[in-house]
C-alpha cells in the first residue's frame, strides 16, 4: 500500500548521494537511508501481497530472481543489525596543463571506522618541482564509491540505480497482478 512512497524516498536519496560522491561522510548517511527506503518497499509489499491467494508465492519468486535484491537486502540488514553500511572510494586527479610539477612524495592516511587516523604513511621526500601550478579549470577531480564484496564493477550509485529500477518494475508487477493497490 505505501510501496511508491518508499520508492520515491529511496529516489530523492539515490540524488543526494549522487550529489555527495565528495563528501564520503554525507555519501554513506544517504546510502544507510536509501538501504531502508528500498527495503521498506519490499517489507510493504510483502504484508500486502500475503494476504491475497498467490500472493506469497508471487513475491518470493519476485525476490528470489533479482540477484540486487538479495545483494541490497543483505547490505540493509548489516547495517541495521550488525554495522554501519561502508564503501570503498576512489578519487582519480586529473590535470589538464603542459607543464605539471611532481613530487614523489606520497602520504597515505587509513582511518578506523570511527574516522580515527590508525596509522599513516609517507613515502618519498623530493619537494614539488618548480613548474607553475595548474589553474582551477585545469583540474579535474572524480570521487567512486564502490562495495568491495560486489563482483562486478559497479559503483554504489549505478547499483543503487539499478535496484531502484528493479523496485518499480517489481511494484508495478504486483499491482499488475492485483497483489500490491499503490496508491499515488
Amino acid at each position: 500500500m505505501h510501496e511508491l512512497k518508499k520508492v520515491r524516498e529511496a529516489e530523492y536519496f539515490l540524488q543526494r548521494m549522487s550529489s555527495e560522491l565528495d563528501n564520503r561522510r554525507a555519501f554513506l548517511f544517504d546510502l544507510s537511508a536509501f538501504l531502508a527506503s528500498a527495503r521498506s518497499v519490499l517489507q510493504y509489499a510483502k504484508d500486502e501481497a500475503q494476504q491475497k491467494m498467490g500472493g506469497q508465492a508471487w513475491y518470493d519468486t519476485q525476490v528470489n530472481s533479482h540477484p540486487l535484491t538479495g545483494f541490497f537486502k543483505d547490505k540493509r540488514d548489516l547495517n541495521i543489525h550488525s554495522e554501519p553500511v561502508g564503501a570503498s572510494s576512489a578519487m582519480e586527479i586529473e590535470v589538464m596543463d603542459e607543464a605539471v610539477g611532481l613530487s614523489d612524495s606520497l602520504t597515505v592516511t587509513v582511518y578506523d571506522r570511527q574516522g580515527n587516523v590508525v596509522d599513516q604513511l609517507t613515502t618519498g621526500k623530493s619537494p614539488v618541482s618548480e613548474s607553475p601550478r595548474p589553474r582551477q579549470d585545469q583540474v579535474s577531480v572524480t570521487y567512486r564509491h564502490y562495495f568491495a564484496d560486489w563482483k562486478g564493477n559497479d559503483d554504489v550509485v549505478t547499483l543503487t540505480g539499478r535496484y531502484l529500477t528493479e523496485l518499480k518494475a517489481f511494484v508495478a508487477d504486483g499491482q499488475s497482478k492485483g497483489f500490491l493497490s499503490c496508491p499515488p
